[in-house]
């Protein structure tokens, strides 16, 4: 009896405690690639073949009571492998992408939701040339802030989740052609290596479309990914674009919160 009633006691504590419960939908996804890459540091020709993504993304409400604005924040890496027309040299290149932001959700129709916002995304890595002796590598560093659309149509069985971002103002790292990046580092050369960048000499579109579906009671979604982004700095040009099938998950994650955090309530023992 005893142990029966302390049970039930601290069941109530926590049911008071932990009286709001946050959920966070996640979505993790493998794609496949077609990569078309120029890097007028490395080379004054374009690169083009094939890459692979791995990507985390989640969105959650500001508060359990306000489930209209929520936050979005993931991940993302992006492996390339590419060659120039002649098929003399090849082009390798890794960056990993990280991003979080806000978007407020509208409904416009049953089925339809918009949900514009903002997001911050910064990217980070790097192209590589085996065949260049002075300058085989050059880095990917970027952040910049970004317009995001996200729009949801769930109606007559079909599923549909479509997203749509492009840099407005940043900031970004294209050294100077001539400097190696031993000078650079050793020297402290740093000199026209850092821009601040608007749609004057960076433009680009991020944008996917995904069909979620349901296997054996799990969510599974497929879709197709395109990102387009060009840019240039010290007479230098540069350009990624990527297009190709995600195949990936969704989940969600529960996250039990405290209904007031400074107050406790204090339990007597039996």
């Amino acid at each position: 009896m005893k142990s029966t009633i302390t049970v039930l006691m601290w069941m109530g504590v926590l049911a008071s405690v932990c009286a709001q419960v946050v959920t966070t939908e996640h979505r993790l996804h493998l794609g496949f690639t077609n990569v078309s890459m120029r890097d007028s540091y490395l080379s004054s020709m374009p690169y083009e073949g094939v890459g692979m993504s791995f990507a985390h993304a989640a969105s959650r409400s500001v508060s359990p009571e306000n489930v209209r604005d929520l936050w979005l924040y993931g991940a993302a890496l992006h492996l390339g492998v590419a060659q120039n027309p002649a098929g003399s040299a090849g082009m390798q290149s890794i960056v990993g992408e990280m991003r979080g932001g806000y978007v407020r959700v509208f409904r416009l129709r049953q089925g339809l939701w918009i949900e514009p916002g903002l997001q911050l995304q910064m990217d980070a890595g790097a192209r590589n040339i085996a065949r260049n002796v002075n300058n085989p590598a050059n880095m990917v560093l970027s952040m910049d802030v970004r317009p995001i659309v996200r729009m949801l149509f769930d109606h007559y069985g079909l599923k549909l989740r479509m997203e749509v971002s492009s840099p407005l103002v940043g900031l970004m790292f294209v050294p100077d052609y001539g400097i190696g990046y031993y000078e650079m580092v050793s020297l402290s050369n740093w000199n026209r290596a850092f821009h601040l960048s608007s749609l004057h000499n960076r433009q680009g579109i991020t944008g996917r479309i995904d069909m979620d579906f349901t296997v054996l009671d799990r969510d599974y979604y497929v879709g197709f990914y395109h990102q387009a982004i060009q840019y240039k700095a010290n007479n230098l040009f540069f350009s990624d674009k990527q297009q190709g099938l995600v195949f990936g998950m969704r989940f969600e994650s529960l996250r039990l919160k405290p209904a007031n955090r400074n107050q406790i309530p204090s339990v007597k023992p039996y």
